[in-house]
């Protein structure tokens, strides 16, 4: 995912939203809150966090969104004030830097999303890493006030997602980027939306989730392959010339073992692995 979102920042102007551990959204682990208004539940602090990576990625493309609508909110202050973006005076970048009650980010993320997919000028590109915990772990770790799990679709971000996925809505310009993980599993939900597999129709709704696979249809599949020695090679040349590697790493080693060496501990070509063994020098 760091190379496609490297990818799409070289490509020029463009908004970067990203998603780097679904898992976080169903697993249990974040404070969340009903909204009594959309009915949806919303999760406050992974929102916090979540605001905060989109201004750190996009804060100087955020500065030439203008918006095109008011908001009003209440702060985050001792003294409850209202907070407001206004059409002609404040952009994108002023709405998500917004500090709000933890109550009203949920909104916020609703008027950011709102404002992103009217505007035309710049591409907008959501993108999901560990996609497939959402498809296997749709009935969350959460529960209701009832000891039920909550599905995915009734928080405001897993319904978000599935939403883009299924083209009900979208950008002017940009896409939806979604990446699976061999962290999380690959269940007949996903598979049966992608149309890789046909599960038995008898198969138990707790490992296929009907719904959630007819919103994948859509999807277009992209096998990501491992890298080929020769690929490691101009990699670890690339690195080489750049500084990357440590000393110890190149002291008593020809190329070729070099290149030997991270090609096996990449687990022959996984681009992720590959760069960690270099990144973080292990040898």
């Amino acid at each position: 995912m760091g190379q496609t979102q490297a990818l799409i920042s070289n490509l020029g102007d463009s908004v970067i939203i990203p998603i780097p551990h679904a898992t976080q959204l169903v697993n249990g682990r974040n404070d969340f809150t009903l909204d009594q208004q959309t009915k949806l539940y919303t999760q406050p602090m992974f929102l916090k966090r979540f605001l905060d990576k989109i201004l750190r990625v996009n804060d100087k493309i955020l500065t030439k969104i203008p918006i095109k609508n008011e908001y009003s909110f209440e702060g985050n202050t001792r003294h409850k004030s209202q907070v407001k973006a206004t059409p002609n005076r404040h952009t994108l970048y002023d709405l998500v830097k917004l500090s709000l009650a933890p109550r009203y980010r949920g909104k916020q993320f609703d008027a950011i999303i709102y404002e992103l997919t009217e505007q035309d000028k710049v591409p907008v590109f959501l993108t999901v890493d560990h996609f497939n915990s959402l498809t296997s772990d749709f009935q969350t770790a959460y529960r209701d006030t009832e000891n039920r799990s909550v599905h995915v679709e009734k928080f405001q971000i897993g319904k978000l997602i599935f939403e883009f996925a299924s083209g009900t809505k979208s950008f002017k310009k940009g896409g939806v980027i979604l990446v699976t993980s061999t962290d999380a599993k690959t269940t007949d939900t996903l598979n049966a939306g992608l149309g890789l597999s046909e599960p038995d129709p008898y198969t138990p709704e707790h490992r296929w989730d009907r719904e959630l696979s007819e919103k994948l249809k859509g999807v277009k599949p992209y096998q990501l392959h491992k890298f080929s020695k020769e690929n490691v090679s101009t990699l670890v040349e690339k690195f080489i010339d750049a500084d990357i590697f440590k000393t110890s790493d190149l002291q008593g080693n020809t190329f070729e073992n070099l290149v030997s060496q991270k090609y096996i501990l990449s687990g022959n070509g996984n681009p992720g692995e590959l760069i960690k063994s270099i990144v973080m020098g292990i040898a």
